[in-house]
């Protein structure tokens, strides 16, 4: 057989109307997909349009459940893919999402534990509570372009997940986003937006060493590194001005805290069961909040 040098370029077929129900979206000239009905399909396109309407939505639990899934492909025209719409589809393990997605829903793709990498499209702005919960196998997360919102537990229990990335107008990382991801060695996060990080954000991940966080983070939440036992050094931002209950409590290898110059409500707990050779570096030794959190804990001053 010849070659084809241009066949490797070939768009995938997209599967046909007859594969989903579908009803008529926000606008006449949109379609939300329903359910997809193709029970043993190992791969899905998700057609462009259906009855001449284009596809911008994959509606809640719409392929649910669907345990031979293991690849599917968006069309250009999705915006939205809502609430467990893929949820527990255990041999999933690749998706190619589209430059024009926006929103994905709550649960989305929790315990879909085949998927191996995400690449989020810069245009996302929201990825909803619980998203990729569970998701055992993912590895790296790059979070770029558009993102405001990481919601509650969107990664939490990703057990293989190395790496995390932001590169984005942040706003909040929800409440437990990343708890117990037993792999995260790296955090590094550039954000041009005041940033809230949640209570229990990256609790409990215990191979954590390096956090590097922006100046404008203003808050980080009450356990939000707790039990991060490879943590030995963390930097807090010059803007950060409110540090939570036991937020670095358990972090059993901490030695260094570097202090910004804002600090203005430090919880006196928040290093609890640190190491007992815990120093407390700060520009300004004579902020009130620093000191009563120095002399409370008899920790060092460097």
């Amino acid at each position: 057989m010849e070659f084809d040098p241009n066949e490797i370029y070939d768009e995938p077929t997209p599967n046909p109307p007859s594969d989903f129900e579908w009803k008529v979206g926000a606008r006449d000239d949109e379609v939300t997909i329903t359910k997809f009905l193709n029970e043993t399909a190992t791969v899905c396109v998700v057609p462009e349009k259906i009855d001449g309407r284009a596809v911008t939505e994959i509606g809640e639990s719409a392929f649910e459940q669907r345990q031979t899934l293991e690849k599917v492909v968006f069309p250009d025209s999705l915006q939205c893919i809502g609430f467990s719409a893929f949820e527990e589809c255990r041999a999933l393990q690749e998706v190619t999402f589209p430059d024009s997605l926006r929103d994905v829903g709550w649960r989305a793709f929790a315990g879909c534990e085949a998927l191996q990498e995400v690449e989020l499209p810069d245009a996302l702005e929201n990825i909803g509570a619980y998203a990729f919960n569970g998701c055992r196998s993912l590895t790296d997360v790059y979070l770029n372009g558009s993102l405001a919102n990481v919601g509650d537990g969107a990664f939490a229990g990703c057990n293989s997940l190395t790496s995390v990335n932001v590169d984005s107008p942040l706003e909040r990382i929800g409440d437990d986003a990343f708890f117990g991801c037993d792999s995260l060695t790296d955090v590094a996060i550039s954000s041009g937006a005041w940033l809230e990080i949640g209570s229990g954000a990256f609790g409990r991940c215990q191979a954590l060493s390096s956090v590097f966080l922006p100046s404008s983070t203003e808050s980080i939440g009450s356990n939000a590194f707790y039990g991060c036992v490879s943590l030995t050094s963390v930097s807090l931002p010059d803007e950060l001005r409110v540090l939570g209950c036991e937020a670095f409590a358990k972090c059993q290898a901490l030695t260094k805290v570097y202090f910004g110059s804002e600090l203005r409500d430090v919880a006196s707990d928040a290093f609890v069961g640190c190491s007992p050779e815990l120093t407390i570096y700060a520009s300004d030794i004579y902020n009130d909040e620093i000191r009563k959190l120095v002399e409370a804990n008899n920790y060092r001053l460097g």
